[in-house]
């Protein structure tokens, strides 16, 4: 029996007609109670507790209410004109720091954090400790220079999105559920019409419906920086994929539905000890050659040969040395490698030395 004769993996990826309505539901279910466990919900998160940095976030609250509403229509901005009070230098660097970040999150971690924000809410920690400050609004946009200018630019690069983690703790803590996708559509602007997102009024709306919360408040700040948390990555795939999920019966196990549970120990079987010796060593995994070579500058020793491996790991890049009680040596072989072994380490002036030959042409 070879690899080639085994049978494959049975799938487990049901099409979308075989996906019943109450295991959809079991997987929602389980989904948001993942979601609601990866957000982190420590100081560490900017997006429940936002902290103004020095270079890393920019104020924009004071913008003028033309140049905003550009930006909110899609046109692109210079960064001067909303924050004429800065100096052009310190402008510059804020902007440098905060490009870089949202580079580094892209390309890194593929995540775009760079937004600007809308509407600051803010309530007392249950700890007792620095009140949260969490965006309301967050508008996905992108930071731009013309070439032969020092002028920065910035535009939207897609529609405005609620704060998933102050929606969490709004649920979680205040017993508040909202509906973003509703929420964003009653406030919603018209583009054919000349209007915008009316944020002001989103905000009041919140707001009212938190009203018994004491010292719950939201302000009209507008940030620009970069906002994310640990595993928000893994948030963005739990979102992403809602539709998908239902379809594996490995995730819909987990999930707890009980046909996929059924499904899985269906498919597993015991498997007969004496295949595993008609495979081939070529198509196993983890089967590491004994003559690999060790990392650059490790001497060390390790995978050193065993006595009745014929040759040696190295690759015969050693210093050249002929030993004088050698007969291989002093014949003039040519010569795989010389091991010099002083108390597990490798020395020049070791007492123990090992030659390993072979002939000419092998």
């Amino acid at each position: 029996m070879s690899a080639a004769s085994r049978q494959p993996e049975p799938t487990r990826v049901r099409p979308v007609s075989q996906i019943s309505e109450a295991r959809r539901q079991i997987v929602e279910h389980a989904r948001q109670s993942w979601i609601r466990k990866l957000i982190d919900l420590s100081r560490r998160n900017n997006l429940l507790y936002f902290r103004p940095l020095k270079t890393g976030t920019l104020e924009l609250t004071s913008a003028p209410n033309e140049r905003l509403r550009d930006l909110l229509m899609g046109q692109s901005v210079a960064v001067a004109k909303l924050a004429p009070d800065l100096e052009d230098e310190a402008l510059t660097k804020i902007l440098r720091d905060i490009s870089r970040r949202a580079l580094e999150n892209s390309e890194e971690k593929g995540l775009s954090t760079l937004f600007v924000t809308f509407g600051m809410a803010t309530w007392p920690a249950l700890d007792g400790g620095r009140p949260a400050e969490s965006p309301v609004l967050l508008l996905p946009v992108a930071i731009s220079k013309k070439e032969g200018s020092n002028s920065y630019y910035i535009a939207s690069t897609g529609n405005f999105q609620l704060n998933l983690v102050l929606l969490n703790v709004l649920e979680d803590q205040f017993k508040l559920k909202l509906h973003p996708e509703n929420l964003l559509a009653k406030f919603a602007g018209d583009e054919d019409k000349g209007t915008i997102l009316d944020i002001k009024g989103l905000c009041e709306n919140i707001q009212r419906g938190m009203a018994d919360a004491r010292g719950f408040e939201i302000g009209l700040r507008v940030i620009l920086g970069n906002f994310a948390f640990q595993k928000m990555a893994m948030v963005k795939d739990l979102q992403e994929r809602a539709n998908e999920l239902p379809m594996h019966d490995v995730i819909a196990a987990i999930a707890g539905d009980s046909k996929a549970k059924s499904a899985m120990s269906a498919e597993q079987s015991d498997p007969d000890p004496k295949e595993f010796d008609l495979i081939p060593p070529d198509d196993e995994f983890l089967v590491l050659d004994g003559r690999l070579q060790p990392a650059a500058g490790d001497r060390r020793g390790h995978g050193r040969p065993k006595p009745r491996d014929p040759w040696p790991p190295w690759n015969g890049q050693e210093p050249d040395h002929r030993e004088p009680d050698c007969e291989s040596c002093s014949q003039g072989a040519e010569r795989f490698v010389c091991r010099r072994e002083e108390g597990g380490t490798w020395s020049g002036e070791a007492p123990f030395r090992r030659c390993w030959h072979r002939a000419p042409g092998d």
